[in-house]
């Protein structure tokens, strides 16, 4: 069997790879020794049938193997936790063995394997076998549990983005990281996550087709016809976190969606008699519809009644890390709306939690083609930039080298001032940077970028688009800054065609986005198109005369 991907883990004492491959002999009985996480459908021959986010396995052994037998669609992605250490395995179409733990000594290992991707990308899978060389150590197992009944955001839609306008694929998918898996977590619970991006109360996105969320309560599998056992999971708390997509992108009338709402409601409490049943709203939609939400949540309680009923809001975080792909709600956000239900349900049923910490899992690599020196270059910078306060008010200048060697503190000695430049940065490099640069809350934004751009010979139309979309996240998280876009600095003559293509782009933009264009070229180019020599020191870096011209050409628009 060919090797698929290996994937390092970060264990003490294991020498292991995520593979697909050789076996261990030794078997585990599967009924006693491993805890199943999530909602089943044991088929035919014995094997274990799954489908919602976060369902899997976990187990704890000593030994030196662990290795699984899978049957997949081929688009499946797992979410493997070895001792703490997360990895993802990325499983192939068809029956597969895959090594998940080895180790060439004996220790312990505490295990857990779970789905990262949702059904609708993914379709269901199968756990055929799993072996052990070693022996089965107890695992201590939560006596709380939680139910979660949601859509794309109990799902984790799209939480490893670190931008809003970040596209959604499988990978980026997260449910460990979803506010469900941490609350849960935070309190000691298992969590079953009944969840399907795009699914509503009485209509799903758009009008899309699937069922609706109400429909799934009692299903095994999402979408499918297997009948789940509630006796199985008997929750102590119901969370329900619906109403985004029935109101996102149509608008059904308020009585019919008070109705399916409440219905829902009935339909859990006579399935969960004992359990607090927990409604939450929020927080994608606007006020006006998230006004609809909670009105649907208040016909609900007054249709059931009793003391087990409650509401909250959840709210996203203000921080880097606020969004994720697609709008959805980032890891920063995550760990905000677990912690607004972690304190709700601590104060209605005596469960205790410390708070989830924020994430510090933020990464900004440069990108693939830059040269090797670049990227240390880049490394160095971001985390020298890192340390620095965020600025509150003031202006904040982003660019690569040219910025990097300007002294704004000087040249704008009345203002606050932080140089977000970096040497051998592209437009693809600041835009990989934004959920650092957006930590910042500056009244005016200064961008100039695009002259190493040239040197990779990127087209001018496509740095055009990435700078569109650099504008627009900068526009979305801070929508009171103003930004300024300069053009690029001419440099060698032989490049200044280069240059007045992507000056043209650039011009287009900012008449597009309706924004300041800054030309610079009149005050910096000789008669052939070139940076004048009195300004530079290698015909493309500014020397002090240089920083004068540019600090001057800027001070009118500094002072708006």
């Amino acid at each position: 069997m060919s090797l698929w991907l290996k994937i390092s883990l970060l264990i003490y004492l294991s020498i292991g790879l995520l593979s697909c491959g050789t076996a261990p002999s030794g078997k585990t009985n599967r009924t006693d020794a491993v805890h199943y996480l999530g909602r089943y459908e044991v088929t035919d021959t014995g094997d274990y049938r799954m489908g919602w986010p976060g369902s899997g396995f976990g187990l704890r052994f000593r030994g030196t193997q662990l290795a699984v037998t899978l049957t997949d669609d081929g688009q499946g992605i797992m979410d493997a936790v070895i001792n703490g250490a997360s990895s993802a395995l990325v499983l192939q179409s068809g029956t597969h063995d895959y090594t998940i733990v080895t180790s060439d000594r004996e220790s312990l290992f505490d295990v857990s394997l779970t789905r990262r991707t949702e059904v609708l990308t993914s379709g269901v899978f199968e756990i055929n076998d799993i072996r052990i060389d070693g022996e089965r150590v107890a695992r201590d197992l939560p006596l709380r549990k939680i139910l979660f009944i949601g859509d794309s955001i109990t799902a984790g839609y799209g939480v490893r983005g670190n931008t809003n306008d970040c596209r959604y694929t499988p990978a980026s998918n997260a449910p460990l990281k979803s506010y469900a898996a941490l609350a849960a977590n935070a309190l000691g619970a298992e969590p079953h996550l009944i969840a399907i991006s795009g699914r509503g109360v009485v209509s799903n996105y758009a009008g899309g087709g699937g069922m609706l969320m109400p429909q799934q309560i009692d299903k095994a599998l999402p979408d499918r016809a297997a009948i789940w056992d509630h006796s199985l999971f008997m929750a102590d708390a119901v969370v329900v976190n619906l109403g985004t997509n029935d109101w996102s992108a149509s608008r059904p009338h308020q009585a019919e969606f008070n109705k399916g709402y409440a219905d829902l409601i009935i339909d859990i409490r006579a399935r969960f008699p004992n359990a607090e049943i927990i409604m939450a709203s929020g927080p994608m939609l606007n006020s006006e519809k998230n006004a609809a939400v909670q009105a649907g949540i208040e016909a609900a309680i007054k249709a059931v009644g009793g003391e087990r009923l409650s509401a909250v809001n959840l709210s996203l975080s203000d921080t880097q890390l606020k969004w994720g792909c697609d709008y959805h709600p980032g890891r920063d956000s995550m760990v905000k709306m677990a912690n607004d239900l972690t304190a709700h349900i601590s104060k209605r049923i005596g469960w205790t939690a410390k708070p989830v910490p924020l994430p510090n899992d933020l990464k900004i690599s440069p990108p693939r083609t830059m040269k090797k020196g670049g990227k240390k270059h880049y490394a160095s910078r971001v985390a020298a930039i890192a340390q620095q306060p965020p600025l509150d008010g003031g202006i904040l200048f982003l660019g690569d080298s040219i910025t990097e060697a300007g002294d704004w503190a000087a040249f704008f000695p009345d203002v606050k001032t932080a140089n977000h430049g970096i040497g051998w940065d592209t437009v693809g490099g600041l835009r990989a940077r934004l959920p650092q640069i957006i930590i910042n809350n500056p009244d005016k934004i200064f961008i100039m970028i695009g002259t190493n751009d040239i040197g990779y010979d990127h087209d001018p139309i496509d740095m055009a688009a990435k700078l569109e979309d650099v504008i627009k996240v900068l526009r979305s998280s801070r929508p009171k800054a103003k930004l300024y876009l300069q053009s690029v600095l001419p440099r060698e003559e032989s490049n200044a065609a280069k240059v007045a293509a992507i000056n043209r782009q650039y011009a287009a933009l900012a008449k597009d986005m309706q924004m300041p264009f800054i030309t610079l070229t009149p005050a910096f180019a000789d008669a052939s198109g070139g940076l004048r020599r009195e300004l530079t020191y290698d015909g493309l870096h500014l020397n002090a005369a240089g920083y004068a011209v540019w600090s001057e050409a800027i001070r009118s628009y500094a002072a708006e």
